[in-house]
């Protein structure tokens, strides 16, 4: 995309270096549609890049977090206590 961006510059300024290089009464370098079609395409371009949703990032693991899995051993219950 990038290349096209520098492609486009590079043609435009030699396109307005032309022209001012050509007498008044002359025909002209390049035409405003010239410039149209080529920005128009490379925003076709740039909209269908830019419409592809990120991928989602994994995450890594974490390491030398403890199993959340645990077992309780030895605990009585009462059911009579509380309010």
């Amino acid at each position: 995309m990038l290349d096209r961006v520098a492609d486009l510059r590079k043609w435009l300024e030699e396109s307005v270096a032309k022209q001012e290089a050509l007498k008044l009464s002359e025909d002209p370098a390049f035409r405003s549609s010239e410039v149209d079609f080529k920005i128009t395409t490379l925003n076709k371009v740039f909209t269908r890049i830019s419409s592809i949703p990120k991928p989602k990032e994994k995450k890594p693991p974490v390491k030398g977090k403890k199993n959340k899995n645990f077992k309780i051993e030895n605990i009585t219950i009462d059911g009579n206590s509380g309010d």
